[in-house]
């Protein structure tokens, strides 16, 4: 039983899997990123209350009987002043090292994980908290915005999209757009709640619509509209700026949600060798 804890920039991302199954996964909203535009460092309050969820985990992980606990650290951790100081507080704390992906590394698993269900040729979109992934089976880049970022650095739209739309490469091909992440699954979530989000497609047009639903709502009305996810409604539109301005520079006018990530890449690596 391996067990594969996922420190991102939003969110702490729990797996355990057993032969390939999924036996528990879990989602903690301890947003690591709060302030690191501003400030370049994790600070003293995220620091203490994430350390402490991460323990939780740990022990989680062996209360089910894992025999191998992996953590792995995304966006916040390469780009923390003080991410050494955070690593030896886990380690001493709760046990495990944290290894920081590059980005290269974070988009190369995340796309494994989504090859499984979708193919080869496809392109792979994954917006985290710090960073977005776009990656394909020949290439693969990391943009240093994600939505906690684009939401604490630009307060119009508009602006965001342009920013964001300008960072985007050239080149990029696949036959399928597949969007990764917190972002992606809550947009499915709230289009249509009733499926499962895991290869739901949606087109440019539906996802346009609900950006402007969510646009227009205050925070506490998207806590309300989002009861799956409330901890996202304050960064839920700049999830979609960026998805948006990713399918416009790659003209697509579709996509599919998939609900693995850079977990499930971990642990199937893991697991293979």
């Amino acid at each position: 039983m391996i067990a594969v804890i996922e420190i991102g920039s939003n969110t702490v991302k729990f797996l355990v899997t057993e032969g390939g199954a999924t036996v528990t996964e879990m989602f903690v909203p301890l947003r690591l990123s709060a302030g690191l535009a501003d400030t370049g460092r994790i600070s003293p309050e995220v620091f203490s209350r994430s350390l402490e969820g991460i323990k939780r985990l740990v022990d989680e992980a062996r209360r089910l009987g894992a025999d191998k606990v992996v953590c792995v650290a995304t966006a916040v951790l390469r780009q923390a002043d003080n991410a050494a100081e955070f690593m030896a507080a886990v380690k001493e704390e709760c046990g495990p090292e944290i290894r920081i992906l590059s980005g290269e590394e974070e988009g190369r698993v995340s796309f494994a994980a989504s090859a499984a269900d979708f193919g080869e040729n496809i392109l792979v979109c994954d917006i985290g908290g710090a960073s977005t992934e776009l990656v394909t089976a020949s290439e693969a880049v990391s943009l240093p915005l994600g939505v906690v970022k684009v939401t604490e650095m630009f307060k119009d739209p508009e602006e965001a999209y342009d920013r964001v739309f300008s960072l985007m490469p050239r080149g990029f091909t696949g036959s399928e757009f597949v969007a990764v992440g917190g972002t992606a699954v809550s947009f499915a979530k709230l289009i249509r709640p009733k499926e499962n989000p895991h290869g739901m497609r949606i087109t440019r047009g539906v996802l346009e619509d609900m950006f402007n639903v969510l646009s227009a709502a205050g925070i506490e009305q998207r806590r309300e509209m989002m009861p799956f996810d409330p901890h996202r409604a304050d960064v839920i539109a700049a999830g979609g700026i960026i998805l948006r301005a990713a399918l416009d520079a790659f003209d697509f006018s579709e996509f599919y949600v998939s609900t693995k990530g850079v977990r499930h890449g971990v642990a199937c690596g893991l697991q293979n060798r």
